[in-house]
């Protein structure tokens, strides 16, 4: 998703990110975000303990300590719910039972004999086997 898709859900107007965060988590996330994604995406080099603690908290290493830690796998939680959420399945009418075809291959009605015609001959290809 865009940097700036899920930068402008950072407000304390979503009411959905407030169900996961209170105002103060928001404005914090809201002020790191860009140095957080960078750290993250690797673009800037963990200088100190506490990003290499960061980013092993975000993989599942380590088990969160510090408040950043924390807010931020708060804001991971909302967003795997907003990407549940905008999930949809099409509905094809052709294929019914979730994925499995209405008339399968092999029981397809054929055509009628006489529907296709066939005009000019085809390359011949015998020259090809010696025959």
């Amino acid at each position: 998703m865009d940097y700036k898709k899920v930068k402008k859900s950072i407000s304390s107007d979503n009411q959905d990110l407030l169900k996961f965060m209170n105002n103060d988590e928001i404005k914090w996330l809201n002020k790191h975000f860009l140095f957080i994604i960078s750290l993250l995406m690797g673009r800037i080099k963990p200088s100190e303990k506490k990003y290499e603690n960061f980013i092993d908290v975000i993989k599942n290493k380590k088990e969160p300590t510090a408040e950043p830690e924390k807010i931020y796998l708060k804001f991971s939680k909302y967003f795997e719910e907003q990407v549940k959420k905008s999930i949809t399945k099409s509905k094809d009418p052709n294929i019914l039972f979730d994925g499995m075809e209405n008339i399968p291959a092999g029981v397809r009605p054929g055509t009628k004999k006489g529907d296709i015609k066939y005009e000019g001959g085809g390359p011949d290809w015998s020259w090809e086997w010696g025959w």
